[in-house]
């Protein structure tokens, strides 16, 4: 059975979350999770930009995956914490 390995991003101009999950046959595996932030840049979203395409490019160089899955990016507010 042949391994499928998957990158997943959810991105962001201030981070950008990456999971990395393999599938072989019927069972699904988290292989790695990491988060690209660029640090706090006082309103330069030029080099936070490079800063988070530079860490998307060596994730996906370092995971080599079959496929990639990116979220629909969301603009707007962020949403406030939810009460439970």
């Amino acid at each position: 059975m042949s391994r499928v390995r998957v990158v997943g991003i959810d991105p962001g101009t201030r981070s950008v979350g990456i999971g990395v999950v393999d599938r072989e046959g019927n069972r699904l595996s988290l292989a790695a999770f990491e988060l690209v932030a660029p640090g706090r840049m006082d309103g330069d979203l030029p080099a936070r930009l490079k800063a988070v395409h530079l860490g998307i490019r060596d994730a996906l160089v370092r995971h080599r995956p079959d496929a990639v899955a990116l979220e629909e990016a969301f603009y707007g507010k962020s949403a406030p914490p939810r009460r439970r």
